[in-house]
């Protein structure tokens, strides 16, 4: 597994070492984004004290802090685009991978308006690569997704 080297040469390149199923779980977490996934592992390296392992609770603060110290840059980020993406996007968020965004039952549901203000608002997304297209199964969702509990 690609996650589990690369996490495993960075911390031991370090003197750091990280559990094999806080790796996992962070994986699941950002869906197999390798940016996410880097960006985490990086930032959790950087603070963890030598010879210690990171463990599900110390990754997972660390992206709490991470996504706290982004705030505003997502706010900003948020605030320029029109009403229509911004709510495809909250939609997308709370849905998860689907295939179903401009199914007339999901914007029925989530009270998304016309169905091509949805279908231009997601190839809007998608070209701001703030939403990705997997082809082969025809899913949607949120790129970067941090969703967790």
């Amino acid at each position: 597994m690609y996650t589990s080297r690369f996490a495993t040469k960075l911390g031991g390149d370090n003197g750091k070492q990280v559990e094999k199923t806080a790796i996992e779980d962070l994986n699941d977490l950002v869906d197999g984004y390798t940016y996410c996934f880097q960006r985490s592992m990086k930032t959790v390296f950087s603070l963890l004290p030598a010879e210690e392992a990171a463990d599900r609770a110390f990754i997972f603060a660390r992206i709490d802090e991470l996504l706290t110290s982004n705030t505003e840059a997502f706010q900003d980020s948020l605030s320029g685009l029109p009403p229509n993406q911004r709510a495809l996007l909250s939609a997308a968020a709370v849905e998860g991978r689907a295939n179903t965004f401009t199914s007339t039952e999901f914007i029925h549901r989530l009270g998304l308006g016309a169905v091509s203000s949805v279908q231009s608002a997601a190839r809007s997304l998608l070209k701001r690569q703030l939403m990705t297209r997997d082809p082969q199964n025809n899913t949607i969702w949120m790129t970067n997704t941090w969703n967790y509990s």
